[in-house]
């Protein structure tokens, strides 16, 4: 795990190589990121890694949201989420974080959409440049998104 008393640039590098070391490994883009986001600001991770196991090429092989950005968002939610259906500040405090990410990477790369960003539905088979090439551009996606996330997640803390 990392510091948290590290610098904006430190964990953004840290989350991204974890991320990176994760997908190596063998997990999936969403299964990457959350581990890299939660492990960055938290101990008590693992029992929530299950719950992106569904959500890798973009939501169950299906090229919808990218699972580095699902992955990251249920990151938020296992690190400011709910327990009680009354606690809209809770809500709406990760909404508001996960849209700020989902904003920036969208303008970084115009889209969220794993297809999109691929170039091709990863449900529907290999690419024809192969499926290195497609693990390659998921690399790039899950670096940056686990450092959208960890920025974001920084960013509150600074201001709680």
């Amino acid at each position: 795990m990392c510091s948290c008393v590290c610098g904006d640039d430190e964990i953004m590098g840290w989350v991204a190589r974890a991320a990176r070391a994760r997908r190596d490994e063998g997990y999936h883009c969403a299964e990457s990121v959350f581990l890299a986001v939660a492990a960055g600001f938290d101990d008590g991770y693992n029992e929530s890694l299950r719950l992106n196991t569904g959500l890798g090429g973009g939501i169950a092989r299906t090229g919808r949201t990218c699972g580095a950005i699902t992955g990251g968002v249920l990151a938020l939610g296992h690190l400011y989420g709910r327990t009680d259906p009354s606690d809209e500040d809770s809500y709406a405090r990760v909404a508001a974080m996960a849209r700020d990410v989902l904003d920036d990477f969208a303008r970084e790369f115009d889209s969220t959409e794993c297809e999109e960003l691929l170039g091709y539905n990863i449900g529907e088979g290999s690419p024809a440049e192969g499926d290195s090439a497609r693990r390659q551009k998921c690399a790039g996606y899950i670096e940056r998104a686990a450092q959208l996330f960890a920025r974001r997640v920084k960013e509150e803390r600074g201001s709680s």
